[in-house]
């Protein structure tokens, strides 16, 4: 009996894992006294919420939590944009130091930061290796865009003043014909640079996260990404998000997620109210800096003038971060319909991965239709 116990017990402590704390301090030049750092999960294609923050004093900082495998976070400055990347490991003892630049422009608040030295970190810094290819794109692509900016804006300016003929001319010319052709040969390049960083990493963890790092959006097209990890790899973490990337299992026919969003008066969204009385609603799931989702918003008012007395409804879910660019939007559209802001959840609940996402809903509460056609709205109502 004392075998068959130590045997069990054995069997446990080599498939078990236990969650160990992890610290990241250091000190980051250039941030106000009591600024606020987060410490985000990455590479989920979600919005995540934080799970450590810190305050900044006398520029240092000190961020703990726990993980029980390798993980990637990121670190930023809240209500702000640009991040540290860090992949971490259950133990870790991380030290950061670094300057950071705020750019300040109208609309948002960017942080970049120069001069990074992380120690205690090994998994980042053969992160940093394995992408390293990747970030020599940036450099190249970079190169290119600035040999032929002058070109490129003179494409533009005849562009947006519908200038046809000069546009032609332009587009005729050997300088465009050379910057399209540095394009291409550019896209090419990375094509197989970004295979070649995948493929050399298939057999472990680390093949599921770099694919999401280097993929912003994936397609049922990119089925492979999954399939040709090892069978170890795609039962991992990163493995099983990456599974639920390429094959989103969806809400057709399954009754519609939670919402939580709110009006600009602070009134919450309620589906069911929202179906009372109609045959469908169609949520709309955009925001103000999407230029596809506001390209779409005249089709999607004349849809609702067309049809709301024949039991449509419509309602606009906004995902942007800042609610003042949302009411900004909201005005230059004057939209017809109503119109609710995220509170942080709905659009993961909704598995929404691109935008605009429309789904359609019917009076019962079940999802009958997802990334629905406009044009094929009518049939749903007769």
């Amino acid at each position: 009996m004392k075998k068959i116990i130590s045997s069990l017990i054995a069997i446990l402590c080599a498939t078990t894992t236990f969650a160990q704390t992890f610290s990241i301090s250091g000190k980051l030049d250039g941030l106000p006294e009591g600024t606020t750092l987060q410490l985000i999960p990455a590479a989920t294609h979600q919005d995540e919420k934080p799970i450590a923050t810190a305050t900044v004093k006398e520029g240092s900082f000190q961020l703990t939590s726990t993980t029980d495998f390798p993980r990637q976070y990121y670190i930023s400055v809240k209500d702000s944009y640009g991040v540290i990347p860090i992949v971490i490991n259950k133990g870790d003892k991380v030290s950061i130091t670094a300057t950071a630049k705020l750019n300040d422009s109208q609309d948002n608040k960017f942080y970049s930061f120069t001069d990074e030295k992380i120690t205690g970190a090994p998994l980042t810094e053969e992160y940093n290796k394995k992408m390293s290819p990747r970030f020599d794109l940036d450099k190249l692509h970079g190169d290119i865009q600035q040999k032929y900016a002058p070109i490129s804006a003179k494409m533009s300016a005849a562009r947006a003043s519908k200038d046809s003929v000069l546009a032609s001319e332009i587009a005729q010319s050997e300088e465009w014909i050379a910057y399209e052709k540095a394009e291409g040969d550019f896209f090419k390049k990375a094509d197989e640079v970004i295979g070649k960083i995948i493929s050399d990493n298939n057999d472990s963890w680390w093949g599921p996260l770099l694919t999401l790092n280097l993929y912003n959006y994936f397609t049922p097209q990119n089925e492979h990404l999954y399939d040709n990890l090892s069978e170890n790899v795609k039962s991992s973490y990163y493995g099983q998000i990456l599974k639920e990337q390429v094959r989103p299992e969806g809400f057709l026919n399954k009754m519609a997620p939670t919402i939580a969003a709110k009006t600009v008066a602070g009134e919450t969204l309620n589906l069911q109210q929202s179906l009372s009385g109609k045959k469908v609603v169609l949520i709309d799931f955009w925001a103000s800096w999407c230029a596809p989702c506001r390209k779409k918003i005249p089709e999607l008012k004349a849809l609702y003038e067309k049809y709301k007395d024949q039991g449509l409804e419509i309602v606009g879910i906004s995902i942007d971060k800042k609610a003042d660019d949302w009411k900004k939007a909201l005005g230059e559209e004057q939209l017809p319909y109503p119109n609710y802001l995220d509170q942080g959840e709905t659009a993961n609940n909704w598995k929404v991965r691109a935008i605009p996402a429309l789904f359609l809903v019917d009076s019962t509460g079940k999802v009958i239709a997802e990334n629905v056609a406009l044009e094929e709205i009518a049939k749903y109502l007769k």
